[in-house]
């Protein structure tokens, strides 16, 4: 059976079907746009696989601890997942080989929580009960994702089953979205103006968070300020022309937002017994209630328990490079080397410190770059060597792609806070908060 695991994604025709139902334009924005582009040429001048092999390797922390500890929720990582699985979805390209023409992007390229809703009740009335709640839950477990009798979940996007925790994540926000259409309709059947009403407040908050929680906690200041203020202006600034640039960067989707897997843990506390691996529990499963999340565990709720990421550099933890066969595919278990494989040999991605110079950076070198034989520098590893060097945020390469390309989104979006007036000072924790009270 094909699943959504990373590195060889196969979703079903009727997303291609649904594309155009999907999209959302206004009278005076555009509409999302259908496939991936770049925001610089490509580089045909690539590495070998034996040197991406070599600096893959150089990446395995073989010390839990070696990257050292940020001050930012644990939860963080898996919200940036959820945003990833939110906003980008390829399932036509194949790793290691260039592709021939464009490649679809099998999400809207909006903070819209697609992933979330698809196209409503009406296109996947799977998702929804008959009073415009989403089906949350098993007869086991009211917590996990439903699902069917062979335990596939029953979501709007199958990725975010691939480990508990994104799978409990994209739970949270099923329960949320319920809650608030209760409050809506003050426990009375609900309608489709109510659905829509509550949709829009759960996205509201959805990128309110993603503005003012999650951008921050992983840009260096000094790079997200510029940008941020543009996005109140209602214009980004340079380096880049983001009036050209397109909604969904190869850049972005294959290198740069994938800054996450290095704050990976090799293991969390899911609640107060149980302790276990990134993969040890979950993925596509059903999830059993004794290994439910605490969220207090994941972001903080001021009670002293919040776990944390690692840091952003370039190491990575071991689990990340040993993927169980249910979530790795056949390219192999290690994540890393898959992922300077597809900037690189795949989607042909310019070097980090041609990036730097052409946007007016001072471009770095690491070390680990020169022991692998390799004259410049993989994106996906240049934007975790700059992290590296800014206490562990994104520094000007890897900040600009990443929270350029998210606020470019928004600033695209007639539907969104940007436009909409709905900027709230919502948290993860008020969404915790407000499902488990």
């Amino acid at each position: 059976m094909n699943r959504l695991a990373h590195g060889n994604l196969v979703e079903g025709l009727h997303e291609i079907l649904g594309l155009q139902d999907a999209a959302r334009s206004t009278a005076d924005m555009p509409s999302p746009q259908l496939f991936f582009d770049r925001l610089l040429p490509k580089q045909l001048n690539q590495p070998s696989t034996e040197q991406l092999e070599a600096l893959a390797a150089s990446m395995e922390d073989q010390n839990p601890d070696s990257s050292g500890d940020s001050d930012v929720p644990a939860g963080i990582t898996f919200l940036g997942q959820f945003i990833d699985h939110d906003l980008t979805l390829d399932a036509f390209s194949t790793l290691g080989v260039v592709p021939a023409g464009q490649i679809p992007n099998l999400r809207t390229p909006r903070l819209d929580l697609d992933s979330l809703y698809r196209s409503g009740p009406s296109a996947f009335p799977y998702l929804y009960d008959r009073r415009f709640r989403f089906v949350v839950g098993t007869p086991a477990n009211a917590q996990d994702l439903p699902r069917n009798n062979a335990e596939v979940a029953l979501i709007g996007d199958p990725r975010n089953d691939e480990n508990l925790f994104i799978s409990q994540m994209h739970a949270l926000f099923l329960h949320y979205h319920n809650v608030l259409l209760e409050e809506e309709t003050a426990g009375k059947d609900a309608e489709e103006a109510d659905f829509d009403t509550v949709r829009k407040l759960v996205e509201s908050h959805y990128q309110s968070i993603v503005l003012n929680e999650y951008l921050p906690a992983i840009v260096d200041p000094a790079v997200l300020a510029p940008l941020v203020a543009g996005f109140r202006g209602g214009s980004l600034p340079g380096p880049v022309d983001w009036t050209s640039a397109p909604d969904m960067p190869f850049e972005f989707a294959a290198a740069a937002f994938r800054f996450g897997h290095s704050q990976v843990r090799p293991g969390y506390r899911a609640n107060a017994t149980q302790r276990l691996g990134l993969f040890g529990r979950g993925g596509f499963q059903a999830v059993p209630e004794d290994f439910n999340i605490t969220w207090n565990f994941f972001f903080d709720l001021s009670d002293g328990n919040s776990q944390v990421t690692r840091k952003i550099d370039t190491l990575v933890s071991r689990p990340l490079f040993q993927m169980p066969p249910r979530v790795a595919d056949p390219n192999g278990p290690s994540l890393p080397f898959r992922n300077l494989v597809r900037g690189q040999l795949t989607f042909l991605l310019p070097f980090g410190e041609d990036i730097a110079a052409a946007w007016g950076f001072e471009p770095i070198t690491h070390d680990k770059v020169v022991d692998a034989g390799l004259s410049k520098t993989p994106l996906w590893f240049y934007v975790l060597a700059e992290a590296e060097v800014n206490n562990g945020k994104l520094g000007p390469v890897g900040g600009t792609i990443v929270a350029g390309t998210i606020l470019n989104l928004l600033l695209r979006d007639g539907d969104s806070i940007a436009h909409n007036g709905m900027e709230s000072n919502t948290t993860m924790r008020d969404i915790v908060e407000k499902v488990f009270g």
